[in-house]
This record gives structure tokens, sequence and C-alpha cells, in this order.
């Protein structure tokens, strides 16, 4: 990934995460740093919003569930 700003962070990250080189906070200058394209797909390109989705649903049926359950009545001693 490459980020490139006027003002803010321009830096090169990699693959894993981590910040490979960066200029400084509102310094003028040129980053050199070596790219390697990558092939296939992440997560969410391969299932988009649909994860979340079937977790807001679950939720939301447990939600229900919870509600529509019935509080335990105390017998008369």
């Amino acid at each position: 990934m490459i980020r490139s700003t006027n003002t803010g962070v321009t830096a090169s990250i990699a693959p894993d995460g981590h910040v490979e080189s960066r200029l400084a906070t509102f310094t003028r200058g040129t980053l050199i740093s070596t790219i390697e394209p990558r092939e296939g797909m992440t997560p969410y390109a391969r299932s988009g919003n649909l994860p979340a989705l079937w977790a807001a649903a679950a939720i939301l049926a447990l939600c229900a569930a919870a509600r529509r359950r019935k509080p335990p009545t105390l017998s008369p001693a």
C-alpha cells in the first residue's frame, strides 16, 4: 500500500501492515520504495458485507428471543 498526502503522512506499507518507509509529517520530499505486486483477493473482496449482515441478523434474533422469554414467577410461601 502506498499512501501519499499533501500535509499528512506519506508512507509505504508492507502486506503484513508494518511501515517500510515514510516521510516526516509536513515535510516536502520524495519517497522512493520498492513495490511488489500481489495476486489474489482479500477476504472482504470474496465475501463483501455478508458476514457482517449475518452477525447483525444473529444478534437481532438473540435479542428478540431474550425479550420474548417470560421471567420466572415466584411461588407463594
